[in-house]
């Protein structure tokens, strides 16, 4: 089943599944997603869900509903999208058996991401990214979380003062696709990115 996963400022404060029709987010405190801030609307936007596709519609909001950054009125959400109410997110998670179903018979051809760690005490460590959304760094210094798309991978700067950075771009909280052999720079340790068959 799907979900959203509800932050403040790279906090998470709550996990909501997708287990009903509609999913209504707004500042009154009947809502099934309550955001309490003046930037919300009082009936802001519902999350619809149909067969395994779920929709978000902005309910003709004064501040509107952006997700990744661009301004929607209804549009199917994507595993991983980030949907925006002021410094509130809500992130669009799929199960890895939803992911699965989706990418069909071709997820078995499906190149597998893997992290190397390239310095610091870790330095040699692999770590494979086989969930939907793998989260790296220090809480208390500077996180990002992978995402498995079914066009690949992406990452996104999670928590922490400073963004990371990619192959030397600065990656904020707008995900970022990741190419084989980037090189990550997260908490002041240097990672590469890479593609293998699983």
């Amino acid at each position: 089943m799907a979900k959203l996963i509800f932050t403040l400022d790279g906090t998470v404060l709550d996990e909501y599944p997708l287990n009903k029709q509609r999913i209504s987010i707004g500042r009154r405190p009947a809502s099934d997603i309550h955001i309490d801030s003046l930037a919300v609307s009082g009936e802001h936007a519902a999350i619809l869900t149909v067969g395994k596709d779920a929709f978000l519609e902005d309910l003709n909001s004064t501040n509107g509903t952006l997700v990744n950054r661009k301004r929607i009125k209804k549009q199917m959400l994507q595993h991983g999208d980030l949907i925006e109410f002021s410094n509130y997110k809500l992130t669009y998670v799929k199960e890895d058996k939803d992911l699965a179903a989706d990418a069909g018979a071709s997820s078995a051809a499906m190149l597998v991401g893997r992290i190397t760690v390239l310095d610091g005490p870790s330095a040699g460590k692999e770590l494979l990214l086989s969930k939907a959304i793998t989260t790296l760094g220090n809480p208390e210094v500077q996180t990002a979380a992978i995402s498995k798309l079914e066009q690949g991978y992406s990452i996104a700067h999670v928590g922490g003062v400073n963004h990371l950075r990619v192959s030397d771009q600065a990656v904020g909280v707008e995900p970022c696709q990741l190419r084989d052999h980037d090189v990550i720079e997260l908490a002041g340790v240097k990672m590469r990115f890479y593609l293998s068959e699983s």
